[in-house]
């Protein structure tokens, strides 16, 4: 939020038991490309360690650049690349292990 406005959300939920995955993340069209989304997903990253979670996932479209360049800026991993047959695109699998020094 910026003031009362909702500027940016994100969705996402348990793959596996250690796995949390990135569903979703949408910034406000004016403000993309301003950190929202990277606030974020640095949320996320804390809130997926503290709550015990080994790895950080999400998936996104080939096309959609922004968000991987966001993706290897933040250290995440390109573990795969898989065919969407419903959207006609390739998805670039993207992997961060949390707690590795703990490992």
């Amino acid at each position: 939020r910026i003031d009362n406005d909702a500027v940016g959300f994100y969705c996402g939920y348990e793959s596996r038991p250690c796995t949390h995955r990135t569903w979703l993340v949408g910034v406000v069209p004016d403000l993309r490309r301003g950190g929202v989304a990277s606030q974020l997903m640095d949320a996320a990253e804390d809130w997926a360690r503290t709550e015990g979670y080994k790895n950080l996932r999400f998936e996104c479209s080939n096309r959609v650049r922004p968000m991987m360049h966001m993706g290897i800026e933040h250290d995440y991993d390109i573990v795969g690349l898989r065919f969407d047959a419903e959207l006609m695109t390739n998805l670039v699998m993207f992997e961060k292990r949390l707690n590795e020094a703990a490992d």
